[in-house]
């Protein structure tokens, strides 16, 4: 009786053990599975930020001055700071261009 109650407990432990680690296993997949997903969600986004700051600095333009031809390639200071303040945080960029932070208040020029 003993004994047959201690085979019970045992098989009872190993399909226990059985049943965590098939379950661990499951999460693994699921999880590489949802890594992947957001690895290709991370790329297209980048993507799509490239895409969007090419087309917002053509549209804005850039500098030409033939005394400095390295500030021809830099697009104006307002312009890259209004996209910085848009890109950080784009629900706290009011109509007139106001960054409100937590820490500090910004106001564009």
């Amino acid at each position: 009786m003993k004994r047959d109650r201690n085979n019970m407990a045992v098989k009872k432990s190993r399909a226990k053990s059985r049943q965590k680690a098939k379950e661990t296993s499951d999460k693994i997949s699921q999880l590489r599975e949802e890594n992947s997903d957001l690895e290709q969600q991370v790329d297209t986004l980048t993507s799509e930020l490239n895409r969007l700051k090419k087309t917002l600095l053509a549209h804005v333009g850039v500098r030409r001055s033939p005394k400095n031809a390295d500030a021809a390639l830099q697009p104006p200071n307002i312009a890259l700071t209004e996209v910085k303040l848009a890109l950080a945080d784009p629900q706290t960029v009011s109509r007139d261009h106001e960054y409100v932070g937590r820490k500090s208040t910004l106001k564009s020029q």
